[in-house]
């Protein structure tokens, strides 16, 4: 009922169900028989190959693991899946082991190694940085210009859109933060500024086969700059 009456149905919603999910699972496994675990092994042991393939194209290729800590515990982690998928045993215990396995195995290269480096293609920390270090002053988007979601974020702030006119009326200084399509409209009103800082930015949430190979990634990124009003 949450979720039908919710404005935003976004794909982590799901995550709240996971438990009920493994209930559910749990009592599937524990009264099946002999032959529908063997069944269920064949399935993880494939989805597990699976999994193995896809993190190696991103851990080696896209996003490769520059830690030495994280690489090593990854490798452990990694021949921990490998000896369940070889070793013989209760198939319950192997489904249910080879199952966390790969789950411990993906949370931890995805929040150590893959999550990091999309951070930084964002441009709202270093801005938000930038914004912290510089003397105190409202900070506005353009409206109709470019927007930094995880900039509210960093400034635990809403930062809200103002017209050229509404900026060239604000009191100063005055902070904006936009990219080549604001900074146009602002030039095209006859407002001078000052570029503070700038940074590549890139709406990590949406997956671009572009920006996920390191050979194209450059071309999708675009500067977000932080701008003084005069």
């Amino acid at each position: 009922m949450l979720f039908s009456f919710s404005a935003f149905k976004l794909p982590h919603y799901i995550n709240v169900l996971l438990p009920f999910f493994a209930i559910m699972t749990a009592g599937a496994i524990t009264s099946a028989k002999l032959r529908t675990l063997r069944e269920y092994m064949l399935t993880q042991k494939i989805l597990g190959a699976l999994v193995v393939v896809l993190f190696g194209v991103i851990h080696i290729w896209a996003f490769p693991i520059v830690n030495p800590w994280v690489i090593a515990v990854s490798v452990l982690l990694f021949l921990l899946i490998v000896l369940m998928m070889a070793a013989p045993g209760a198939r319950m215990r192997q489904v249910v082991c080879l199952s966390a396995a790969l789950g411990v195995w993906i949370i931890f290269s995805l929040n150590f190694s893959y999550y990091p480096q999309l951070l930084g293609y964002q441009a709202g920390l270093p801005l938000a940085a930038a914004i912290n270090h510089e003397k105190e002053a409202p900070v506005a988007y353009v409206v109709g210009g470019e927007r930094c979601n995880d900039l509210d974020f960093a400034l635990g702030v809403n930062v809200p859109a103002f017209t050229p006119t509404e900026i060239e009326q604000a009191a100063r200084p005055f902070f904006v933060v936009t990219g080549n399509k604001g900074l146009h409209m602002l030039t095209q009103n006859g407002l001078h500024y000052t570029k503070l800082a700038e940074a590549a930015d890139f709406k990590v949430s949406k997956f671009r086969y572009s920006f996920f190979n390191p050979a194209t990634r450059d071309s999708m990124l675009e500067k977000i700059y932080l701008l003084e009003i005069h």
